[in-house]
C-alpha cells in the first residue's frame, strides 16, 4: 500500500514501512519497548575492567490477547515482507505518539510517529481456538522486533 492510501484509510494507526510500502498493524496490540545494548567487557593491561558498548537498540514486543483471522493473515504477510526484504532496504516500525493531529499533513507523515529500526523478527508465538463458522480466533499472539 502506498502512503496516500494509508493516509486516506488507516491514519493514525501504527504501521511498518519497508522501502516505500506501508503495512498498518492490526489494532488492539499491547506494546512494550525495551532499550537494549550489545556490549563487550575486557580486562586492560593494568588489570581494570572496561565495558565497551558496541550498539544500542530498541526491542519492541507486541502482544495481541485476541486477534481475528484477518488480522493474523495481515501480520503473517508483514512478517514475510520483512524477512524477504533486502538487507539495505529500510525496515521501520512507526508508532504513533501520544498526541496526534486529526488530519496528517501530506508531506510529513513519518515525522509524526516514533521510528524504530527493524533488523530481525523473532518467530511468532500463538494459540488459537475455532469459531462456529470455521474461522479462527487467535489468542496470545506475540511478536518481537529487534
Amino acid at each position: 500500500m502506498k502512503e496516500s492510501e494509508y493516509l486516506a484509510h488507516y491514519y493514525p494507526q501504527d504501521f511498518i514501512c519497508i522501502a516505500d510500502a506501508f503495512y498498518p498493524l492490526p489494532k488492539g496490540g499491547q506494546l512494550s519497548i525495551e532499550d537494549k545494548e550489545v556490549s563487550t567487557t575486557f580486562t586492560t593491561a593494568d588489570g581494570s575492567k572496561r565495558k565497551d558498548i558496541i550498539r544500542r537498540y530498541k526491542a519492541v514486543s507486541i502482544k495481541y490477547n485476541l486477534l481475528t483471522q484477518e488480522g493474523y493473515e495481515s501480520l503473517s504477510h508483514i512478517i514475510e515482507q520483512i524477512e524477504s526484504a533486502f538487507y539495505d532496504e529500510g525496515k521501520y516500525l512507526y508508532l504513533k505518539k501520544e498526541r496526534m493531529p486529526p488530519i496528517a499533513p501530506p508531506d510529513a507523515v513519518r515525522l509524526l510517529f516514533d521510528r524504530i529500526t527493524i533488523d530481525t523478527v523473532q518467530p511468532k508465538k500463538m494459540s488459537y481456538r475455532m469459531r462456529k463458522n470455521g474461522c479462527f480466533l487467535y489468542e496470545g499472539l506475540a511478536l518481537k522486533f529487534n
